[in-house]
């Protein structure tokens, strides 16, 4: 178990030290080549909107055909050919035709990291969250030590540590336990169209669209109907799939409608919600005994010169409690909140929203009849002497 965690913690690590150094820099070194400010532009934006018909793509055909580790090897290995030959190239089309794809197979790659990461925490009963953060710790490590670089000796050290990095990604995944064997070859096309028609029922689920629609609202809106839209629909992620009416009114014991959704991603997704609450940017809302949930939201104002304010903020958090059995969901928005002396200025979500939602669960939840869970009593056996 504790092998494969590790070899886990380094690919995430290595998939942070990709992003630590493209995300700042990798613009930069498109101009240093000498690529006008149109062509960048066209590069990285052809990237972006080609992954989002490629990455649910291979997504499908790695559930199809049970192997997103074989789907990740084969992506790195894009990557790797693209970045690589970024290293020696200098004319505009050659730079477009090398680094578009290897773009392209990067964002592919993230949701099955992720999946794959879940997936072995589950099977191997280790903490994913603990896995997670060595990808954060390595993004910021690559921000601070391609800068020390690019000080150093120039932008001409972007392309190989993109390229060291994915080797490193590729090693890594390659040393990844493969996957159990589901289905024979034969069955492929069988599992494919499985997966499609999966697909396609997640498409036309009313509480999906919802969900992405209100997402969507609420990063660039104002309008209180996206907030209830997405409170809605996130207690229906998490209540098993079930379909909920909002009431002024008390509901009966269970109000809940028809099944939108299969009910079994609903467990992994409240472990997860309670790990932001215990060990991510939503700890200022765990309230002990209670065993809340949430997710942290942040997202900039528009200004009135039609680009979005740096200065102002949305910011909310979503928490359900109990966590293991959810009664009750707690939806806190903040419309321009301002940092303090103890938040040292930050007004983000983890510091404004998530606080409010800790202190309305801890004054709420007794008038409500939720009654805390004890705290768990250590003991410690004796040997017999």
């Amino acid at each position: 178990m504790r092998g494969v965690a590790l070899r886990l913690s380094f690919a995430q690590a290595a998939s942070g030290a990709i992003g630590g150094a493209y995300t700042p820099f990798f613009g930069a070194w498109l101009a240093w080549k000498g690529l006008a400010p149109d062509q960048i532009g066209a590069l990285l934006s052809a990237g972006m909107l080609l992954r989002v018909v490629v990455a649910p793509v291979t997504g499908i055909i790695a559930d199809a055909k049970n192997d997103r580790r074989g789907m990740m090897l084969f992506l790195y290995a894009i990557m790797l050919a693209g970045y690589g030959a970024l290293n020696g190239v200098s004319w505009p089309y050659l730079i477009f035709l090398a680094a578009i794809p290897a773009n392209i197979a990067g964002g592919s790659i993230t949701p099955l990291l992720e999946s794959v990461s879940v997936r072995l925490s589950e099977r191997f009963d280790f903490d994913y969250g603990h896995v997670r953060v060595w990808c954060s710790t390595l993004f910021v490590a690559g921000n601070l030590c391609s800068g020390a670089l690019v000080s150093l000796w120039g932008m001409g050290v972007i392309a190989p540590w993109l390229a060291v990095s994915v080797l490193l990604s590729l090693i890594s995944i390659y040393a990844l336990p493969k996957p159990r064997p589901d289905a024979p070859r034969g069955e492929l096309r069988l599992r494919m169209r499985a997966t499609l028609a999966e697909a396609r029922e997640l498409s036309r689920s009313p509480v999906f669209l919802i969900f992405l629609a209100a997402a969507s609202l609420d990063q660039g809106s104002e309008h209180p109907l996206a907030r209830a839209v997405l409170a809605r629909a996130a207690a229906e992620v998490v209540n098993g799939g079930r379909a909920i009416t909002p009431t002024f009114l008390r509901h009966p014991a269970d109000a809940r409608g028809r099944q939108l959704i299969s009910p079994q991603p609903s467990p992994p997704r409240r472990r997860r919600l309670r790990y932001v609450a215990t060990n991510g940017t939503g700890r200022k809302a765990d309230v002990p005994g209670y065993d809340v949930g949430g997710k942290t939201g942040s997202a900039q104002v528009p200004g009135p010169n039609g680009h979005y304010a740096r200065d102002k903020l949305v910011t909310s958090f979503c928490a359900i409690f109990p966590d293991d059995h959810p009664r009750y969901l707690v939806f806190v928005v903040l419309d321009e909140p301002h940092g303090t002396k103890k938040t040292f200025g930050i007004a983000l979500a983890g510091f404004t929203a998530a606080p409010l939602a800790g202190h309305v669960i801890a004054r709420i939840a007794p008038l409500l009849g939720v009654p805390p869970e004890p705290a768990p009593v250590l003991t410690v056996a004796k040997e017999n002497s």
